[in-house]
């Protein structure tokens, strides 16, 4: 990779990218491979966002990004990019794991396997789980063939080939659950990973749980070395195809003339022209700092404004030489100390450890600590404001999440030393999400999907990448935004299109 800078070399380029997360750095990839001169700024010491990780002495921790699916997107944007030796993909044993009240549960992989072990759990809902998982099945699908943008003759067109997506795109995944099952543990059970989406079922959006589910049950990945040997890889394609990257240097303004993205304006007053820009940083910042409200219509505004950011996250970093074969733990692992997922959410919101997990990354990946010890990262959804600093709460809150997680491995606390910790300030610090969002916007109904923010926005030449964006939060997402941003730019321009087609594994329910 280059040196570090800080400078950018020229005043113009084609198009200028802010914020190195998987969606912006996976667009400026992409373009810098198709010969554009691309600029990308980063407000951070170092690409790749919440994918990013660190090193804490011998030990790699991964700050938000634990594991992902959809392997073989993955394997082509990287072989597009010509990267694709450079980042060693691990096949994980499970989708997850999950302990409630009375029993443990271990999602397998595998359609058919996943089908099997529902049905085995819950033998007398049977007909009920076979339909469920069908109707997940078709709304994924639905939107996977969906266009990623639709005029209003190609909406009228989807609505008749895909009527099961549109008649619950407005659906929570609580309703769907409540529709087809009687039984309230299975219920509870199939809203067991809700933490990974970041909304409890009752306001979840019934669409994105769905597609995540298929994609998961489909196969479940890693990468060796942490998520940042991904980061690294793009990040190597980019400066090889002479992207130019700034680190550390945030963006001021976005320049805009007669409507139209015109560059940006760097820290300390550096104009850069461009012929457009792509903002993967958060987007109340993007309209309302860098682009400014008097360049916006205000219907786009008040839809801005009124718009939810996700939950946010605290953390706890450790480091133990326990042997976590030894407990009934996973690459992912969820604790509900209910079945009622609602409880859990209200005590959150009180200021209280809910929406658990627990990821131990060196069960698959022992390059990641020392021979004989584990990185094991701690994590409790919450909302930015408890009532309380968290200066104050952070060692009262690490302590009730680490005895949070007694129940599985009883030694944890006494037998684990405490690299770090993240409050929803260190978030927001770190990535600048507002409000310290771990997904963007929440997934909700009234936010997904075709309700989410657009890659093209109000301002002629400035795009959006990432979370915030279509098609939602989590790694795939945020890299999928960034490759059809990319390709939606090209293909303005005229220019030749990349076939970075994933394979579509759909089981046959």
């Amino acid at each position: 990779m280059s040196e570090k800078r800080v400078d950018p070399k020229r005043d113009q380029y084609d198009t200028v990218v802010i914020g190195s997360g998987l969606g912006g750095l996976t667009a400026a990839a992409i373009l810098a491979h198709a010969g554009w001169r691309v600029l990308l700024v980063e407000r951070g010491e170092a690409a790749g966002g919440y994918a990013h990780s660190f090193r804490r002495g011998p030990y790699i921790l991964d700050p938000a990004c634990h594991f992902t699916a959809d392997r073989s997107l993955y394997e082509r944007v990287l072989e597009h990019l010509g990267v694709g030796d450079r980042a060693e993909i691990i096949s994980l044993r499970h989708f997850y794991n999950a302990h409630l009240p009375d029993r443990e549960i271990e999602a397998p992989l595998g359609f058919a396997k996943f089908l099997d072990y529902h049905i085995g759990l819950f033998p007398h809902e049977e007909k009920a789980i076979r339909a469920f998982l069908a109707l997940c099945a078709e709304v994924h699908a639905a939107a996977h063939h969906l266009p990623p943008r639709l005029g209003l003759k190609e909406l009228d067109a989807a609505v008749k080939k895909y009527p099961r997506l549109f008649q619950y795109e407005k659906a929570t995944y609580k309703q769907v659950l409540d529709e087809f099952f009687t039984d309230d543990r299975l219920k509870s059970v199939f809203g067991a990973v809700w933490p990974y989406v970041g909304s409890p079922p009752s306001t979840m959006s019934f669409l994105t749980m769905a597609q995540t589910l298929i994609l998961h049950v489909a196969g479940t990945i890693y990468f060796r070395g942490s998520f940042q040997s991904l980061v690294d890889a793009i990040q190597f394609a980019f400066e090889r195809d002479q992207g130019e990257l700034l680190l550390s240097t945030n963006v001021e303004k976005i320049v805009v003339e007669n409507g139209t993205a015109k560059g940006v304006v760097l820290e300390g007053g550096r104009v850069v022209t461009a012929r457009s820009v792509i903002s993967n940083a958060d987007a109340r910042h993007t309209f309302e700092r860098l682009v400014g409200p008097e360049h916006m219509p205000a219907g786009f505004m008040k839809r801005l404004r009124r718009m939810e950011p996700s939950l946010s996250a605290f953390v706890v970093f450790t480091a133990t030489k326990l042997d976590m074969r030894n407990y009934p733990v996973d690459h992912e692992t969820f604790l509900h100390e209910s079945y009622d997922h609602e409880e859990s959410y209200r005590r959150m919101q009180q200021g209280h450890p809910g929406g658990l997990w627990m990821n131990v990354p060196s069960l698959a990946d022992p390059s990641l600590a020392p021979s004989g010890h584990h990185v094991v990262s701690l994590t409790s959804l919450v909302p930015y404001d408890i009532g309380s600093p968290w200066e104050k709460e952070k060692e009262r809150f690490a302590k009730e999440l680490i005895s949070a997680f007694r129940p599985l491995v009883p030694e944890l606390a006494e037998n684990c030393e405490i690299l770090g910790t993240a409050t929803p300030l260190t978030l927001e610090r770190y990535a600048g999400n507002s409000l310290g969002a771990t997904y963007g916007w929440a997934n909700i109904p009234s936010q997904v999907a075709s309700r989410r923010l657009g890659r093209i926005t109000p301002v002629q030449e400035l795009f959006l990448a990432g979370h915030w964006t279509h098609p939602g939060s989590g790694t795939v997402r945020a890299m999928v935004s960034g490759m059809h941003t990319a390709m939606m730019m090209l293909e303005t321009r005229g220019e030749p299109l990349p076939v970075i087609e994933p394979d579509v594994e759909l089981p046959p329910w």
